[in-house]
């Protein structure tokens, strides 16, 4: 059997960071076209980056979970989390009956569509 060490994993990870940035600007500006027509790419990378940290935060890991991470915070605003204007959006980040962050995340996404209408109330 393989067994990867965590120190292994992180350097993986580190190494891939410089495409899932770029994925994640390139992300940004398909769908938030207005919102990023005034950013330069310094400026995204920032914004990306900030991200991850907030993210990484509350555990999210996966690259999914941290692309919709990303956009959430930039729909919402960089304190959607602590914003109770969207207390039912982040809810899930502090709700422990979730498997893992990645359907925490998930589920604020859900909330998100919802938010917005386009997806139907459960």
């Amino acid at each position: 059997m393989l067994i990867i060490r965590k120190e292994q994993l992180e350097a993986m990870q580190d190494a891939m960071l410089p495409q899932f940035d770029a994925e994640a600007a390139a992300y940004l500006r398909t769908y938030f076209p207005e919102q990023t027509a005034e950013l330069d790419g310094e400026q995204l990378r920032a914004v990306v980056s900030a991200g991850k940290r907030h993210a990484r935060a509350y555990g999210v890991d996966s690259p999914a979970a941290l692309l919709q991470f990303i956009g959430i915070r930039f729909a919402l605003g960089d304190d959607f989390d602590t914003d109770p204007r969207y207390e039912r959006i982040a809810a899930p980040l502090r709700e422990t009956f979730y498997p893992d962050a990645g359907a925490r995340v998930e589920e604020m996404a859900h909330r998100v569509r919802e938010l917005f209408g386009e997806e139907p109330k459960s």
